[in-house]
């Protein structure tokens, strides 16, 4: 209950904090980032998708689109597609969003917190790049669970809670993707920061389905859900941070 409570009160506070620090242009960046890249990877789908309709009607020999079978298998392979583009997609967003969501939980803390920061080019340099690691490391251990969750759900009865479990798996490598970059600013190594993820993984995986589920509002979603969430998780994270010991300070 203390994760849940945590969580809603962040994002309570978010919108109070984005209001009085002045970040609501930052709405704005994220959007046309979120655009550019649903717009290729549409363009891709196109090709890929084209392509594969095309062998699974030349495998069913069918000229037409009236049988029952082939209607089936395109209606799941679509499924399959939809999210693994969206698996892909959501991956890629962070790789790319890295530097603005660093940059931006800075300035959340920095507001809230009074606290000021004199990096050098070089360390904000190291934050951006350890960012993306993080975002890359998070999405392979990301695809490794869930291509084993997959295979489970072959096994009946484990096929019902296989989708629940892929879903809160995601939301937990996205919490701590949005969680490291405050874990980074107070010297947490990424050892330590696995360490505090575990301890704090219900409130990571909130947090990820809080952006999961603020980025597919219809339109609007796609420019609202960095930056809430990423105000909303420093906010959190900065709380949690400070209930528990830390190695050091910048």
């Amino acid at each position: 209950m203390n994760s849940v409570v945590l969580t809603i009160r962040s994002l309570l506070e978010a919108f109070d904090i984005i209001r009085d620090a002045k970040l609501k242009k930052f709405y704005f960046l994220p959007g046309v980032l979120n655009m550019g890249l649903i717009y290729l990877l549409y363009q891709l789908s196109k090709v890929l998708s084209g392509k594969l309709f095309e062998n699974l009607e030349a495998l069913f020999k069918l000229e037409t689109y009236e049988s029952i079978a082939f209607l089936a298998v395109k209606i799941l392979v679509a499924c399959v597609a939809f999210l693994l583009y969206f698996f892909v997609y959501k991956a890629l967003l962070l790789i790319l969003l890295s530097p603005f969501l660093s940059y931006i939980s800075e300035r959340v803390e920095s507001h809230s917190r009074e606290r000021k920061f004199d990096f050098t080019m070089k360390e904000n340099l190291h934050f951006i790049w350890r960012g993306m690691v993080i975002s890359v490391n998070s999405f392979a251990k990301e695809s490794v669970a869930t291509l084993i969750f997959l295979l489970l759900s072959l096994i009946t009865p484990l096929n019902l809670l296989s989708p629940f479990m892929i879903f809160g798996v995601q939301c937990y490598f996205i919490g701590f993707s949005f969680m490291d970059y405050t874990l980074e600013r107070h010297g947490y190594t990424p050892r330590e920061g696995t360490k505090f993820l575990r301890r704090n993984a219900l409130f990571a995986m909130l947090n990820g389905g809080l952006f999961v589920g603020i980025l597919i509002i219809p339109i609007v979603g796609i420019f609202l859900a960095p930056l809430i969430s990423a105000v909303s998780i420093t906010l959190g994270t900065l709380k949690r941070v400070e209930e528990n010991s830390k190695p050091s300070q910048s």
